[in-house]
């Protein structure tokens, strides 16, 4: 006569909760852990030193400068200044150059002065070669959309110049270019074929 055998099932049971305590085991050691490393003064001031410069580098990109923009002035013929503070990085020299001239084309907002820009401008980007020469590339419209005239050349071109070189030293001259490419005029005055330098007997005289 054949015997079951009744042992297999007795021993699954001890077995069973042997792997249920090992589990529990397991998830109070890891919950453990987690706590001791969240409460480490060593961890903590890590962590707070990696959080303190995340966004100490997102303050920096969105840190404000100082620019002096040219623009044509009202009381007769010269550049009046307007200050303005401009958001960009710092780091690059030719990104801030950008943002200072793209604020250039905006246009001022004080009443006493207008726009030397034309209207559809837009700055397809400045270089700054080895010598210290810029070059300020401007879109079609810059002579498209351009009233003409000698004093109409003469103060756009040194709207552009002087915003530049005041603000960013580096830059010794400016010469402009349009769509990429080396131009003779505006609008058949001023030989653009060359560099300008900063013009300060275009700066309106203040009282």
């Amino acid at each position: 006569m054949i015997q079951r055998r009744s042992g297999s099932k007795e021993h699954r049971a001890p077995m069973k909760q042997f792997l249920i305590i090992m589990l529990a085991l397991i998830i109070v050691g890891s919950g453990l852990w987690v706590w001791t490393e969240l409460k480490n003064p060593r961890k903590m001031v890590t962590r707070n030193l990696l959080l303190s410069k995340i966004l100490e580098e997102n303050k920096q990109r969105e840190e404000f400068f100082s620019v002096q923009l040219f623009f044509a002035s009202k009381m007769g013929f010269s550049l009046g200044v307007e200050t303005r503070e401009v958001k960009g990085e710092k780091s690059s020299l030719q990104q801030q150059i950008r943002r200072a001239l793209a604020e250039l084309i905006k246009g001022p907002t004080q009443a006493d002065l207008v726009p030397t820009i034309p209207v559809g401008t837009k700055l397809r980007g400045f270089y700054l070669d080895k010598n210290g020469i810029g070059y300020a590339d401007f879109s079609n419209e810059m002579i498209k959309n351009h009233p003409g005239g000698s004093w109409g050349e003469l103060i756009t071109i040194y709207s552009v110049v002087n915003t530049v070189i005041k603000n960013f030293p580096q830059v010794r001259q400016v010469k402009l270019l349009i769509n990429g490419l080396e131009v003779e005029t505006l609008r058949g005055h001023l030989d653009l074929r060359r560099a300008f330098s900063f013009n300060e007997s275009l700066l309106s005289k203040q009282p």
